[in-house]
């Protein structure tokens, strides 16, 4: 098995998800999938993980997800620096 890794970079919130796949068994694992979020209008957007889920699902792919693996959030994390 040799793994392939496909980058998926969402331009809002300037962060990478990734998928790890194997062509020859379809099995899968997706690391940090990103739901984002836009705290003036507390508004959340699925463009990030669309991406992943068409990567995924098309056609020719159908991988089998295995994990689902999302980032811990830290808890300065979005605070602005003083």
């Amino acid at each position: 098995m040799i793994p392939e890794i496909k980058a998926f970079f969402d331009r809002r919130i300037h962060t990478l998800s990734y998928l790890v796949h194997d062509s020859e068994t379809r099995d899968a694992v997706v690391i940090d999938p990103v739901l984002d979020y836009e705290p003036v209008s507390s508004s959340t957007f699925t463009e990030s993980v669309d991406a992943v889920s068409a990567f995924i699902w098309r056609g020719s792919s159908d991988y089998g997800i295995r994990y689902l693996r999302a980032a811990a959030r830290l808890p300065e994390a979005g605070r602005r620096a003083r």
